[in-house]
């Protein structure tokens, strides 16, 4: 029998960091408030007095934008209250990207009057991608037409080693030459409808595309793909090297920055080579990756595939690049995007949760809505022989044999104690749980052998 310890999983309902209380306190600690420091508590308290007394203009930005702005000011974010990270940068200029919603007949000339530049603007979105000066935000928020200015949305790249750096004019020349070069002694023997480039990708093989070409003799011919991603800085060179077709298309304007897009595009051909592709970036904007799936739909796309993540699309209701997606699909395009290196439900190592909503009919502290019903996961946790019991945790008291006592803490509201090998192992246990995937916090402790 596996030794294993014995650990306890307890539901924490807040979203933030879960906090314990210590098991001592000295003599010169300062009140606590639920496990708070009285400075914590008095820091918190003047931030969220500093809010309630913000404008009807200033409560039109986003709260990270004007603590940025206060604080480059010269000014603290509240009274009492150290250096705020809001991670909000800027350029040498001062400049900082915002997303703005409203129409963008209203907002570009805003956007402007301020010393900002329209980087995109969305009709079908009613948003405008702007660079402002960061000093200028709640000047912005304040003309008409503006209902509200957020921090930029930043995309990030389905792939495992994150994005490259973008190449330099020097290197991208140097690049399209020796393509060029390579070009002119290509043999023209190759068969056009087979004709994959200079490299082919593994993913030929390992997809099975080359014997479904050889069984089915289907080469793309008469399909056109869309592809979005970041950019395709590298295009004329892959054309040279035959890598990519001479008939590939990109979006007037919408060329984007970096190389995934290029590579994108060279696997597809390698699958089918036959296929004409079209490109546009997705890394303009959340909206702006939108309108693009829409614009590549319109422009001939019969299979649209992306690698792009936005942390701002939401999991629970659509937003824009989804809607977009919808749109495309119902007038008949098939779309697929990348679900990232995540691993698998399987092998318990996935890095997503899917599942239908089960309401249990109760709720969770000051949480609006009902919870999720827990009986599949505790189902699940029995079937791996791991689950040791639990308990819902009522309220109750704290108790110090001298001095004051603090107030119980009101965020552990029950656990689930089971068996694990260590850490790494209560961790994998958390697929699944309720309040773990909905984005809670789920403390693990260890408890005395024995126990």
């Amino acid at each position: 029998m596996r030794p294993f310890r014995p650990l306890v999983l307890a539901a924490v309902t807040a979203t933030s960091v879960g906090l314990a209380l210590p098991a001592t306190a000295a003599p010169s600690a300062p009140k606590e408030v639920d496990g708070l420091s009285a400075r914590t508590v008095a820091q918190i308290d003047a931030l969220a007095q500093a809010k309630r007394g913000l404008t009807a203009t200033q409560k039109k930005v986003d709260s990270r934008l004007l603590t940025e702005a206060t604080q480059r000011s010269g000014q603290a974010a509240a009274a009492g209250v150290g250096h705020v990270a809001t991670g909000v940068s800027t350029d040498k200029q001062g400049m900082t990207a915002v997303d703005v919603l409203g129409s963008p007949k209203a907002v570009a000339p805003a956007v402007q009057a301020v010393g900002g530049r329209v980087v995109a603007a969305s009709v079908a979105g009613n948003v405008v991608r702007a660079s402002v000066p960061l000093s200028a935000v709640e000047s912005l928020a304040g003309k008409a037409g503006v209902q509200h200015v957020g921090v930029a949305a930043q995309a990030m790249l389905a792939n495992e080693g994150g994005r490259v750096a973008p190449a330099s004019k020097a290197e991208l020349t140097k690049r399209i030459s020796g393509a060029l070069a390579q070009a002119k002694t290509r043999s023209a023997a190759i068969p056009a409808a087979v004709d994959q480039g200079s490299t082919v990708s593994e993913g030929d093989k390992a997809h099975g595309a080359d014997q479904a070409r050889a069984r089915f003799k289907v080469t793309g011919t008469g399909v056109t793909v869309g592809v979005l991603s970041d950019g395709v800085d590298s295009l004329p060179a892959s054309i040279a090297s035959g890598d990519l077709p001479a008939d590939t298309r990109v979006l007037p304007g919408q060329e984007g920055d970096g190389d995934e897009g290029t590579a994108m595009m060279e696997i597809v051909h390698d699958l089918a080579p036959n296929a004409h592709l079209i490109f546009a970036t997705a890394f303009t904007s959340e909206q702006s990756f939108a309108d693009n799936i829409r614009a590549l739909r319109a422009a001939g796309a019969d299979i649209i595939v992306d690698d792009v993540v936005y942390f701002a699309e939401s999991p629970f209701q659509d937003s824009g690049p989804a809607q977009a997606v919808i749109d495309v699909t119902d007038d008949g395009a098939l779309y697929f995007s990348s679900a990232g290196n995540e691993q698998n439900v399987d092998d318990r190592t996935a890095g997503n949760w899917e599942g239908d909503y089960d309401p249990a009919g109760q709720t969770i502290g000051k949480f609006a809505g009902e919870a999720h019903d827990w009986d599949s996961y505790l189902t699940r946790l029995r079937e791996t022989a791991d689950f040791q019991g639990g308990s819902a945790i009522g309220l109750g008291c704290c108790e110090r044999k001298s001095g004051q006592p603090p107030a119980p803490t009101a965020h552990i509201t029950g656990f689930i104690r089971v068996s694990a090998d260590d850490l790494a192992h209560a961790r994998r246990l958390l697929a699944g749980n309720p309040v773990y995937e909905a984005g809670g916090t789920v403390e693990i402790r260890e408890l005395p052998r024995g126990s």
